[in-house]
């Protein structure tokens, strides 16, 4: 069970995703828009993929905490990290295909494949950087702020 304020950040942390996975949807979409690459087909206007973002706001994070990304120990490698966001963006994109498939929504597979791609980036990123801010924190022991109960011992 985790303490207060690590629940407190983990959700933090879940909230922030979801935040970045939406804006890789975001870039993704008018990447694929504005810079017609490999002759692909003209793209849907981008109200048929305001459905999408929700989706992608909570699945994206769900399963970042299914692979246990916000429970690891501080002191995880850098390549476990990148593995777990690369594993879980995989099945976000892999997920979403599917869903899009079941409900037989024409949406462009390579702005979904390229959310991944970003979304990937965006949550290290993030999580570099909440590393580096909170890089004192892990080495610091906690100490009782009263030290009124302890008592020196006396020399008889």
């Amino acid at each position: 069970m985790l303490t207060h304020p690590r629940q407190t950040r983990s959700f933090l942390g879940q909230v922030a995703d979801g935040g970045l996975f939406m804006l890789a949807l975001a870039a993704a979409y008018f990447l694929r828009a504005e810079f017609p690459f490999l002759n692909l087909a003209e793209l849907e206007s981008v109200y048929d993929y305001l459905w999408l973002f929700p989706w992608v706001g909570f699945l994206g994070p769900a399963i970042l905490r299914g692979q246990g990304f916000y429970t690891q120990p501080r002191l995880t490698s850098r390549l476990g990290i990148m593995l777990i966001i690369v594993r879980s963006c995989l099945f976000t994109v892999l997920g979403t295909i599917l869903f899009l498939f079941l409900i037989r929504a024409q949406a462009a597979r390579s702005v979904v494949i390229l959310v991944g791609g970003f979304a990937g980036f965006l949550v290290y990123l993030r999580h570099e950087l909440a590393r580096w801010s909170s890089r004192g924190e892990q080495w610091q022991r906690r100490v009782p702020v009263s030290y009124t109960h302890l008592t020196l011992p006396t020399k008889r």
